[in-house]
């Protein structure tokens, strides 16, 4: 894909985005939120989502606003104390409300 800018449009508070995509029906590029980590443990939550050129967030025609469970170089999350759960609980709420705040933009 050829990238295009679009300096006028800002990304969400609290992102960072790749370069724009030429797209249809306009250009986009994918914003990332910060990466919600836990005490002592290596999964971590990252949430993205597409933001379209006319600063609107994608409703899931490439791809809704998600959140991704990360650990470190493997795929099961284990090995998490209580503390540890609380911790990720709060954490998966506060990327859920992140997630809800792009969509109401």
């Amino acid at each position: 894909m050829t990238t295009t800018t679009h300096p006028s449009v800002p990304v969400p508070a609290g992102t960072t985005a790749d370069d724009w995509q030429r797209g249809d029906p306009m250009p986009y590029r994918f914003v990332f939120g910060a990466n919600r980590g836990i005490t002592d443990h290596t999964v971590c939550i990252s949430t993205a989502s597409v933001q379209w050129a006319d600063d609107s967030i994608d409703d899931g025609q490439i791809e809704a606003p998600s959140a991704s469970f990360l650990n470190g170089d493997t795929e099961v999350i284990s090995g998490l104390n209580s503390d540890q759960l609380r911790e990720l609980a709060a954490l998966i709420l506060e990327a859920a409300d992140e997630l809800d705040r792009w969509v109401a933009r």
